[in-house]
């Protein structure tokens, strides 16, 4: 399946063994295009082994991306200057009928978690306050953007760990490094994900 990533006018395709492509474009701002097909069924094929170490990757600071919602999988990370984290999250509900039942997981590396706010949770969505650098979001997202926006010290790191319906899968995580959609690495990433801006 493919999906198409728009940088800065710049167009790259991917393409990823996923079951349903979501195609995005966008001549406002980049623009990712986000597919996994598990909706709540199934076989991850990039999970993550228990003993490998989270990698740490860089997000370009102030990019942001767009996603059809309903109609591609997706946990897509975004970072502003001073700290400042969006994380949100797409279902493939438009091809598969299904909800995605999503947890995830957030924590900074060292400090807190501060100003923490949802985006478009409904009845049912909880986020729990695990402790000052630890929250955990749990969603039935199906058509809509379910997400959350907070603080950590400029510069900081924060850990995210994400499953979609029970399944622990890489494939499904978004993030802008060096104009391009996971930096353009090929290989499969960890989750959870160890993750910083470029400048702080």
């Amino acid at each position: 399946m493919i999906f198409k990533v728009f940088t800065q006018g710049l167009a790259v395709v991917a393409t990823a063994a996923l079951s349903v492509a979501c195609v995005v474009d966008s001549s406002s701002g980049s623009s990712y295009g986000s597919s996994y097909g598990g909706g709540s069924s199934g076989t991850p094929d990039t999970a993550t082994p228990a003993d490998v170490a989270p990698m740490l990757v860089e997000v370009d600071t102030g990019k942001t991306m767009n996603a059809s919602p309903g109609e591609g999988v997706g946990v897509f990370i975004e970072y502003g200057a001073g700290g400042k984290w969006h994380v949100w999250w797409t279902c493939d509900t438009n091809q598969t009928r299904q909800a995605c039942n999503f947890t995830v997981k957030l924590s900074a590396e060292t400090g807190a978690l501060a100003n923490v706010q949802t985006e478009a949770f409904g009845s049912g969505d909880v986020l729990a306050t695990v402790s000052q650098q630890q929250i955990m979001a749990s969603t039935k997202t199906t058509t809509q953007v379910d997400g959350v926006t907070f603080e950590t010290a400029a510069g900081g790191t924060i850990r995210l760990e994400a499953s979609v319906s029970g399944l622990k899968d890489s494939g499904f995580i978004f993030f802008v490094q060096d104009g391009s959609v996971n930096g353009g690495y090929a290989g499969v990433l960890t989750n959870p994900l160890l993750l910083r801006g470029k400048t702080p």
